[in-house]
């Protein structure tokens, strides 16, 4: 029985898998976030996936080019970083970074849990284990996010 109601007055609603909802930036898309990580394969992905999120994504391949970006250009949102950076450590430009831009919201992003217990990490606002599930990755950015803007 047809009740009269042409279905195209309607918007189609796509469902959001549980849990899922919370990868997007707060206040909206755009939130700009620097990626610095030494390999390029994973730099690509990160932005990708985080392209995916909606945030804007710049990314350095070492410290010295994301403190160059840091001094050179308007601050960003957030800074996922890797320890182990070439030239300059990862721990290293936390502190420069945090000395240009006291307020930015960091997120160490490692393969090696360790560095968690060095004093040096602790500016961060959150410390994440690389993974091939960048859902705790994108999890902290947002919590991060959104802390900051409180």
């Amino acid at each position: 029985m047809s009740i009269g109601l042409d279905p195209r007055a309607f918007p189609t609603v796509t469902p959001v898998a549980p849990g899922r909802g919370i990868e997007r930036p707060p206040n909206g898309s755009g939130t700009r976030v620097l990626v610095v990580e030494s390999d390029p394969g994973l730099r690509r992905w990160y932005r990708q996936a985080l392209a995916d999120a909606g945030y804007r994504v710049d990314e350095a391949p070492g410290g010295e080019e994301a403190l160059e970006r840091l001094r050179d250009e308007p601050a960003p949102d957030a800074m996922v970083l890797e320890v182990e950076l070439a030239g300059m450590s990862g721990i290293e430009l936390l502190r420069r970074a945090l000395v240009l831009h006291p307020g930015l919201a960091v997120v160490f992003n490692t393969k090696c849990e360790a560095f968690k217990a060095h004093f040096g990490t602790w500016g961060a606002d959150r410390f994440v284990v690389k993974s091939s599930d960048l859902s705790e990755l994108k999890t902290a950015l947002a919590e991060v996010l959104t802390h900051c803007r409180s």
